[in-house]
């Protein structure tokens, strides 16, 4: 909790710093549409970078069809890292247990534009597609790798298998012209990527989880055409 407020609030100073426009930004006629590339900070369990790009285009003043593409570096949900947890208690000291989970995505929405206000244009988005997630979990016992061992039981592989997943994105942000064709934006995205009840957790778990929630702040730089 207190990383997703330490980056909400780094969000927000950015957002009034980039509000204040300055002064040889010059207002341009409505473009055709945009490409930016981003950068930010991904938040489930753990806070891990997140970058990629995105291109729009308009189809009326106020309504844009986009396309996006990213990697987000670890999406490491709260209840793999619980099971990993109780799973070395079993072994303890013995095993020990590393894991990240990256994911490369590629979605397709929309972005409805607000009015301008001075040189800053506030939005709202929403989009769906595939997230492509792999595991890479890293088992130590007794400080020895033994990753290739226990990835060669079916139970194991099968909970840390690479997967196809849908994911889908609502959010908003504002961007702001910061020189002739060149804006930057700044915004916020909640996406909920849906698993299947044996991904990513135990198979003896009690509670199971077909879902994984992930919390992300942007910046991106962009080129108006």
């Amino acid at each position: 909790m207190a990383s997703r407020r330490l980056a909400f609030l780094a969000f927000a100073a950015a957002l009034i710093a980039v509000l204040a426009a300055p002064a040889w930004a010059q207002p341009t006629e409505q473009p055709k549409g945009f490409l930016v590339g981003l950068g930010g900070a991904s938040m489930t369990k753990t806070t891990s970078s997140v970058f990629g790009g995105a291109v729009g285009v308009n189809v009326t003043p106020h309504l844009q069809i986009t396309g996006e593409v990213g990697r987000i570096q670890d999406l490491l949900p709260s209840f793999t890292q619980e099971d990993i947890r109780l799973a070395e208690a079993s072994f303890d000291p013995v095993l020990k247990i590393e894991s990240r989970v990256p994911a490369v995505y590629g979605m397709a929405g929309v972005r409805v534009l607000g009015p301008a206000i001075r040189y800053a244009r506030p939005y709202v988005m929403a989009s769906g597609g595939v997230a492509r997630i792999t595991p890479d979990p890293v088992f130590k016992v007794l400080g020895v790798d033994a990753t290739n061992e226990f990835m060669s039981e079916p139970d194991i592989a099968s909970v840390f298998r690479n997967e196809n997943r849908p994911i889908a994105s609502i959010g908003g942000g504002v961007s702001v012209t910061v020189a002739q064709h060149v804006a930057v934006d700044l915004g916020y995205k909640y996406s909920r990527i849906f698993i299947q009840k044996d991904y990513l957790q135990s198979p003896d778990s009690p509670h199971q989880h077909n879902r994984v929630d992930v919390h992300r702040v942007y910046f991106g730089l962009g080129y108006a055409f």
